[in-house]
């Protein structure tokens, strides 16, 4: 988390690898059936990239925090149903954050 939080891509892809499985479980939880799944997923990934240097580095504390940002994100996706538009976004976000230099 260090090394993202310094604006290291590769830590960060390392970081996103890792963690994708379980904030693709915690939201379709949160939104089974709906199509904006993958772009809340996005959605905390970029936020996730962006808030690092917020987060103290203790590793153990990493995962709770990022399913706290999917689970928030996912509730207020639920109550707006944000526009795809939004989501499109995250994605070219995501995907420009996640090559390498």
């Amino acid at each position: 988390m260090a090394l993202t939080a310094n604006g290291d891509r590769v830590a960060f892809r390392e970081l996103y690898e890792e963690l994708r499985a379980p904030v693709m479980r915690q939201v379709c939880r949160s939104l089974a059936g709906s199509d904006e799944i993958r772009e809340v997923v996005y959605g905390t990934f970029v936020e996730v990239w962006w808030m690092a240097r917020f987060h103290a580095a203790d590793s153990a504390e990493v995962m709770p925090w990022v399913l706290d940002i999917a689970c928030r994100r996912a509730e207020e996706c639920a109550r707006t149903r944000s526009p795809a538009d939004a989501g499109a976004t995250n994605r070219v976000l995501l995907e420009t954050l996640l090559r390498s230099r």
